[in-house]
């Protein structure tokens, strides 16, 4: 059996380890502080493919600007973000990162903040598998 990569693991150490940011999987309790939130939200298996070998990931980053940063802090970390998940490429712990693609970059105040909170979501396309994983014949 072929398990897949557990990306959002993956992605979040990457940035987290990289730039130094705090990186969740669900809101945080402090919002006073800037933060990414990362959310996979597909996981395709690559057309022809008989086996889950190579996955096309789909996973969004939420960039959010602490209280007080408002959109140049939002933007700023976003543009960080994605120039460093440019370079995640290669093989990280257990997984090979074959290619990384921006599919979306948007400035989406989050509105269930009172004020809204600006936040930079970037969406990217990460085609990943399994180190250890052998391609059947």
């Amino acid at each position: 059996m072929t398990e897949i990569p557990d990306l959002e693991k993956v992605a979040s150490a990457w940035v987290r380890d990289r730039l130094g940011v705090r990186v969740v999987g669900k809101p945080p309790a402090d919002t006073a502080t800037p933060w990414v939130q990362v959310v996979q939200l597909d996981a395709g298996q690559e057309p022809g493919s008989r086996v889950d070998h190579l996955v096309s990931f789909l996973v969004q980053f939420d960039c959010y600007a602490g209280a007080d940063g408002g959109q140049p802090e939002a933007n700023g970390l976003g543009r960080l973000v994605r120039a460093t998940l440019q370079e995640l490429g290669g093989v990280r712990d257990d997984t090979v990162i074959s290619a990384v693609r921006v599919v979306g970059d948007a400035r989406i105040p989050d509105e269930t903040f009172e004020p809204a909170r600006e936040r930079r979501v970037l969406t990217m396309a990460i085609w990943a598998h399994r180190a250890h994983d052998a391609v059947p014949a």
